[in-house]
């Protein structure tokens, strides 16, 4: 027998009060319809859309017009569904789940939620961006036919490449993995190492990306110092030995290759060469190491690009769901603080704050910065989120430009905190039921990549 709580908590669903219509977010933009239905577990979220379609280069055809709305929608509706799942942990409501679906319906203007105009474009100028403006009712979109399509964004795409590179570089130097010494003779691994490493190929599985491809990860093993003349194969041993470690835990997720030859592949030389003079604190001329040296190597012949799969009206889609532009750089102080402690890059957002007093920004630049303040806000309430990364759209560390594959920068990437907006809708609507600490985002089934963020 259901306890009383539980039973009401029921009989308000049947009543039909987890709804809300033109919900905000905290983030002041954004609009949609939602319901939850607790025993199917389905969390709707619905966006009442008014297409407008505008002759631009070309003319729209009505049999065009026709077929575009259903497949913008279709892709939109895709896109934002069953990424992630919001699982309740209230003590003996753990059945109580809600899986996010995303519908786009065509709407009258005035009821609409979004104003969307379609201009129609020559299919050779490639789509241009879109932006929501938020001073009418209700706020408006121009975009082109073109904006369901992948944007080919070849600077971006080396930039998101240069990040993942930057990532794993930074990985091994945090943990004091970039050379490893060895005992004399020895291809054994100190317990301590083995911690690390798997701590280390743990952080790969987590920023790994099918859009990313062409890093590898060289093992390096040398001998050297007080290693015996005639140990034949240790380097290679030793090479072994961490590379197996590192294996178990990436699996799939990146190529390792272990090796005591420092010529394997054009340019490892170099690197590794660079790895050690940075352990040694001074120059070193020498790959005679008694250790092996991890090196993130790219073949010449790499396209050092993420592949082409950033949809524009998904990202504008993303602001009306509550959720702010990750390329003005961290406007808010508290989300500086957060995003540092949780971000993947960890030099890069130290660097992305906007200088300057506050009180001299402009209304565009404070908005941003309270949107921000309001996300600040959500991941403070889910301290198991991950906080997405906040950069400017030059954003450089060191030499190289470095960019974010988020959705909401200009990727293609759902992370955990895109879910927030929903999160706190399905909140506000369980309230009196389910504290808010209780719905937890976790990995859904439909969303395989967004495991690594758990």
């Amino acid at each position: 027998m259901r306890m009383g709580s539980e039973v009401k908590f029921l009989d308000a669903a049947r009543q039909g009060k987890f709804s809300v219509t033109n919900w905000a977010a905290n983030t002041g933009i954004g609009r949609f319809d939602a319901e939850y239905n607790p025993q199917t577990g389905q969390f709707n979220v619905t966006l009442k859309i008014h297409v407008e379609f505008r002759n631009h280069s070309l003319k729209w055809r009505d049999d065009e017009k026709l077929a575009w709305e259903p497949r913008a929608f279709r892709v939109v509706e895709d896109f934002w569904s069953k990424r992630y799942l919001f699982e309740c942990k209230r003590p003996g409501w753990e059945k109580y789940k809600a899986q996010v679906k995303v519908t786009c319906v065509p709407s009258a203007l005035g009821a609409a939620h979004l104003h969307l105009t379609v201009d129609k474009v020559d299919p050779n100028w490639g789509t241009q961006g879109g932006g929501v403006g938020w001073a009418t009712t209700p706020p408006g979109c121009l975009i082109d036919n073109l904006a369901i399509e992948p944007k080919n964004q070849r600077t971006l795409r080396e930039c998101i490449f240069n990040t993942r590179m930057v990532q794993m570089e930074e990985g091994l130097a945090n943990r004091g993995l970039t050379a490893i010494p060895f005992a004399k003779n020895s291809a054994d691994l100190s317990p301590q190492v083995k911690m690390k490493l798997m701590d280390y190929a743990r952080f790969i599985h987590r920023i790994a990306t099918k859009d990313v491809t062409g890093i590898e990860i060289y093992v390096y093993g040398g001998t050297g110092g007080t290693d015996g003349t005639f140990q034949r194969g240790l380097g290679k041993r030793r090479a072994k030995a961490v590379a197996d470690v590192l294996d178990c835990v990436m699996r799939d997720d990146t190529a390792i290759t272990a090796t005591d030859s420092a010529s394997k592949s054009a340019g490892l030389k170099n690197q590794i060469l660079a790895s050690l003079s940075a352990a040694a604190g001074n120059p070193v001329t020498s790959t005679n190491y008694q250790g092996v040296v991890i090196v993130p190597h790219v073949r010449p012949n790499v396209d050092r690009a993420a592949e082409m799969n950033y949809i524009v009206l998904c990202h504008e889609i993303g602001h009306m769901l509550g959720l702010p532009d990750e390329y003005m750089g961290l406007l808010h102080p508290q989300l500086t603080v957060r995003s540092n402690s949780d971000n993947l890059v960890s030099q890069t957002l130290q660097v992305a704050m906007k200088s300057g007093d506050p009180a001299q920004w402009d209304d565009n630049t404070t908005r941003k910065a309270n949107m921000q303040a309001a996300m600040s806000d959500l991941l403070r309430q889910n301290p198991d989120v991950k906080a997405p990364t906040f950069m400017n759209q030059t954003q450089m560390l060191g030499s190289l430009q470095i960019a974010s594959s988020s959705i909401m920068y200009a990727g293609m990437e759902v992370m955990p905190a895109h879910y927030l907006t929903l999160w706190s809708c399905l909140c506000e609507m369980t309230w009196g039921s389910i504290d808010p600490r209780h719905w937890k985002i976790s990995p859904s089934p439909n969303n395989r990549d967004g495991i690594r963020y758990f």
